[in-house]
């Protein structure tokens, strides 16, 4: 089967791990990128056009790049003519103008299209991306959501059509794996982290807060960046100048596991706002393929992710958040164990090959039914 990706956050490396697999699966794929693409607060270049691991790279040059519901790319009606793809799988959300662009396309070509969505809060758009939003609903033949709310959002906006729940990208749990020989060096501290943006949203404040009140040598681990980062360590001064926190900075993906595996626990304390809750929290699928415990905060689609295989605590409860991390603490043999289920549970469900297997079997679903 010939497929066509469209996809601005496949310009990062670690987002295109997805489409090798499905090429190697016996897909025809061709992806489509924009020239670059802000993440983790830099720009990053689009790879050079041409095969990559089975799959065939075509770079656009995109306009309005960065902004995800403005952002299109002039030339994507000539490649869809070019290609002639079975099936048009757009990797961007239902109001955004580049998804106009392939559905356009695709109804001109009689191709059959899908669409992915993060979005889990009901919320109305401005003109025209609500119209595009409409557009969309009424066109696609299937649409990917990346969390169990998503898929509410869609059916409370009056979208009757197949949908899957899956998530956008996995991890390859022989990168993100447990290693001794970093987690068995002795620590001065038990040692907490938090890997992300370093944004108020994110419940960090809580964080610092609960880790001021434990009764044993404690220190945290920050990586990440972000607006919040000035204002968060006026924060830990006037709250504790003795409290332990390093920060650490923007880690690349390389170096994420060596990172995560010096942690004893890491906590993903996220606080739900009026247009914005957790989507998912890819870090919490890689802190547990490394068996590392994850504690989480109920925000979105966190408890969903971790399952039964961490703790989780009310958003922006600073008592019982220093709770989970003093009984994990108090309980070694147990935080084993929950370590241990935190990576059988990215093995059976958010691994790369699971995750580009799912999607495989939605195209073929696709296929079916146009037949």
């Amino acid at each position: 089967m010939k497929i066509l990706v469209i996809s601005h956050s496949a310009v990062v490396g670690l987002y295109r791990e997805k489409f090798h697999v499905l090429a190697g699966s016996g897909c025809d794929l061709h992806l489509a990128l924009p020239a670059s693409w802000p993440e983790g607060g830099r720009w990053v270049q689009a790879p050079r056009p041409g095969r990559e691991k089975g799959a065939r790279l075509h770079v656009l040059a995109g306009r309005f790049l960065g902004r995800v519901g403005g952002f299109h790319l002039p030339g994507l009606g000539r490649l869809i003519k070019e290609i002639k793809p079975e099936i048009i799988h757009v990797e961007e959300e239902p109001y955004s103008l580049v998804c106009w662009q392939a559905f356009y396309h695709a109804r001109c070509r009689n191709v059959p299209i899908l669409f992915f969505t993060w979005e889990n809060i009901l919320r109305k758009y401005k003109i025209p991306l609500d119209w595009i939003y409409k557009h969309s609903l009424s066109q696609a033949n299937w649409v990917l959501a990346g969390n169990c709310e998503a898929e509410n959002v869609l059916r409370g906006r009056g979208y009757k059509g197949p949908c899957a729940v899956i998530p956008q990208y996995g991890v390859d749990p022989e990168k993100f794996r447990p290693r001794p020989e970093i987690s068995k060096i002795k620590k001065p501290a038990y040692t907490i982290g938090y890997f992300g943006r370093l944004r108020e949203e994110k419940g960090l404040y809580t964080l610092v807060h609960a880790v001021a009140r434990l009764d044993f040598p404690s220190r945290l681990i920050i990586a990440g960046c972000g607006e919040y980062e000035k204002r968060l360590k006026q924060q830990i001064k006037s709250l504790n100048p003795r409290i332990q926190v390093e920060f650490l900075g923007v880690r690349d993906n390389d170096q994420m596991p060596w990172a995560l595996n010096q942690l004893e626990v890491l906590v993903l304390p996220s606080e739900t706002r009026a247009q914005w809750k957790e989507q998912f929290g890819r870090i919490l699928i890689e802190a547990m393929a490394c068996e590392i415990p994850v504690i989480g905060s109920d925000s979105g689609e966190i408890p969903h992710v971790i399952g039964e295989a961490g703790m989780i605590f009310p958003e922006g409860n600073v008592r019982q958040l220093a709770e989970c991390i003093t009984k994990l603490h108090a309980a070694p043999a147990r935080a084993r164990k929950l370590a241990r289920c935190g990576r059988q549970r990215v093995i059976d469900k958010f691994t790369t090959d699971c995750i580009a297997r799912q999607t495989l079997e939605v195209y073929r679903k696709i296929l079916e039914r146009g037949k």
